[in-house]
């Protein structure tokens, strides 16, 4: 059991790859979007998810889908992100967007079915898809950004996985040390039986006590490492993570 949790441990730790940012469609899509040709950015954000199907790419094409005035089509992508179990940030901006992009197709069927008596043709939908980030129909208004808000950087010091492991390990480390002591306290005590019943009394158990407590040392010494493992990867994920969103910024300043 104690080896399982160790390998549960560095698998749970492997960082998520971020090689989407690297992807060519990615970086086309990004483009586009910077350039406001929503089309264009919603068909590289499209490619680049099916080769990467990651949270941030699924809502950066739900956004250009919805700038570009297709929102029938933003809106399964809204609720597929929805059913990722997004945080508290992320749920509050996808409904917002997801009441605007309703409105905006209630609108547009009730512009595409007009009365039989009207002589006119209908008129255009009052909210065009380039003035959706300036327009914001609810208090709160669509979140525009392309990629969903980001998730607190990993930090090694609260990481509940490797202080669980840790910790747990002292403690196993302590009931083992308590079994070897009262192993040596038996053999002690039977070193100074003055007969032999009194030394099979005082020495019965102890070499149980005593490779018990070796045991359960040996046990800890796996979780304490585990642990360890556990803040060291932390700790390179959060490096490698400080390294991407610097290199993040210096391509969106460059474009």
């Amino acid at each position: 059991m104690i080896a399982l949790a160790f390998t549960l441990a560095l698998l749970g730790a492997a960082p998520a790859t971020e090689a989407w940012r690297e992807h060519p469609e990615f970086l086309r899509g990004a483009r586009a979007f910077d350039a406001q040709r929503w089309d264009e950015a919603a068909d590289a954000f499209a490619a680049a998810y099916a080769e990467h199907p990651c949270r941030e790419l699924l809502w950066a094409h739900a956004q250009s889908l919805r700038f570009a005035g297709r929102c029938d089509e933003a809106l399964p992508l809204y609720q597929q992100f929805l059913d990722a179990d997004p945080d508290a940030d992320e749920l509050a901006d996808v409904h917002t967007n997801l009441d605007a992009c309703r409105a905006e197709v209630g609108a547009t069927q009730a512009i595409a079915t007009p009365q039989a008596a009207a002589p006119a043709p209908p008129p255009a939908p009052s909210v065009l898809p380039t003035a959706a980030a300036g327009a914001r129909p609810s208090p709160r208004g669509p979140v525009d950004d392309a990629s969903p808000p980001r998730r607190a950087e990993p930090n090694p010091r609260r990481d509940r996985w490797a202080h669980a492991l840790l910790w747990s390990g002292v403690g196993v480390a302590g009931l083992g040390a308590g079994l070897l002591g009262a192993g040596h306290a038996r053999r002690h005590q039977a070193a100074g039986a003055r007969t032999e019943i009194e030394y099979q009394a005082a020495f019965a158990g102890a070499p149980a006590l005593g490779n018990a407590g070796i045991a359960v040392l040996a046990s800890s010494a796996t979780l304490i490492t585990a642990g360890i493992v556990r803040f060291a990867v932390v700790a390179a994920r959060a490096r490698r993570h400080g390294r991407s969103l610097a290199r993040l910024s210096a391509t969106a300043g460059a474009r």
